[in-house]
């Protein structure tokens, strides 16, 4: 059973490491805001949020996490989508806090290596949003830069030919 909402807030941190201590404090490691390869595909293994939510009472929530390319058009399907049903009881009221594990993302530049201009950067801004029960309670960036650095200088003195 779903339990309607009048009031809710919430927060949401990408990290590396998201857990809980012994002590019940959490811990968010290496936390971001952009990745950055010379690739022409970044992939991320491992990425976890941190999620806080105030609620006003226990009960069933509908969760869903997704993240948006912000330059794609509005009807661009999600580069991820996560769903899940939060059981929050009487204990967890009014704060409930808990890290979610996001499955691998594999994100392909939009233009490969080979052609991209020596310093340049090019980046795939995203948004990740968190909806509990219909309300969007959270939010943050994500970006994705593909970059090409300059060749690595030659060492001195002379070179074969």
């Amino acid at each position: 059973m779903t339990t309607p909402l009048r009031d809710i807030r919430g927060t949401l941190i990408l990290a590396d490491q998201v857990y809980r201590t012994d002590q019940g404090k959490w811990i968010i490691a290496g936390t971001y805001t952009h990745w950055q390869t010379p690739n022409d595909e970044l992939v991320l293994h491992t990425i976890q949020a941190y999620i806080r939510l105030q609620v006003e009472r226990p009960g069933t929530y509908p969760m869903k996490l997704t993240m948006m390319d912000r330059g794609a058009a509005p009807n661009a399907r999600p580069m991820l989508e996560a769903q899940a049903e939060i059981v929050i009881n009487e204990t967890q009221v009014p704060v409930f806090e808990m890290a979610l594990h996001l499955p691998e993302l594999r994100i392909p530049a939009p233009i490969p290596a080979k052609d991209r201009v020596v310093g340049s950067v090019l980046a795939i801004r995203t948004l990740l949003w968190l909806t509990v029960s219909g309300t969007d309670v959270a939010s943050c960036h994500l970006d994705f830069h593909f970059t090409k650095p300059a060749a690595p200088a030659s060492p001195p003195g002379p070179q074969p030919s």
